[in-house]
């Protein structure tokens, strides 16, 4: 039980920490920070089996970008805006599914310089539409969601997210607790052991990508509904 209350105590600390450092810092830079320390973890998950992936941008770029466009021509406000959070992140994991098929499958080295042409090439197609995506600017004039009909100021916004973001964290640290977790540990410190054993690592590894790259897609679609 004691790794679960490390857990705990942990996540509790983050969340603490989170939650008063728009009261000595600007709100804006408290959400980016935030936001990146979830992205930083979803990394860390896929280095924990020696996957160093240069990808994570596109990922976050998928959530960000399909939540935002949702929201741009779907004419969706008000709390039904919060609908284009869960189709931006739905579209985002299919997305990442179809690429996970082909990058977790050729895997080891190759696997940093499939993500990073991922990322180049997502990046180039965003300046590419401009008039879809908003180039160098982005998506502006995106409407805020509400709750009840009311609108959200920046601190209320802020500590709604707070919420997700923590509860995200939990997730993934539990994951890390969890038999897969320590599957995750074992393929990276003897892969060929784990296939002799009946594992099939390629369906581990896949799944520790979908999460990953889930994670990351939904701190994009964060990002956005906060930076509309």
């Amino acid at each position: 039980m004691r790794p679960l209350y490390n857990l705990i105590a942990s996540i509790v600390t983050v969340s603490v920490i989170f939650a008063i450092l728009p009261l000595f810092y600007a709100i804006s830079f408290s959400y980016d920070f935030m936001i990146y320390a979830l992205v930083a973890l979803c990394f860390a998950q896929m280095f924990k089996i020696g996957y160093l992936a240069f990808g994570q941008g596109a990922f976050f770029a998928f959530g960000a970008y399909f939540t935002g466009l949702s929201l741009k021509y779907l004419n969706f406000s008000g709390d039904s805006a919060w609908v284009c959070l869960l189709m931006g992140v739905s579209l985002a994991l299919v997305c990442n599914a179809m690429f996970g098929l082909a990058a977790v499958k050729r895997g080891g080295v190759y696997y940093p310089l499939v993500t990073l042409a991922l990322g180049e090439t997502v990046f180039y197609l965003i300046l590419q539409f401009r008039e879809v995506t908003g180039g160098d600017d982005g998506l502006i004039g995106l409407s805020r969601p509400t709750i009840g009909g009311q609108i959200l100021s920046s601190f209320e916004l802020y500590y709604i997210i707070l919420i997700m973001v923590a509860i995200s964290l939990a997730v993934l640290r539990l994951m890390g607790l969890s038999h897969l977790g320590r599957i995750a540990t074992a393929i990276k410190d003897n892969e060929e052991r784990l296939t002799f054993l009946g594992y099939n690592v390629y369906h581990v590894k896949y799944v520790l990508f979908l999460i990953s790259s889930f994670f990351t897609s939904f701190a994009g679609a964060l990002y956005i509904i906060y930076r509309r």
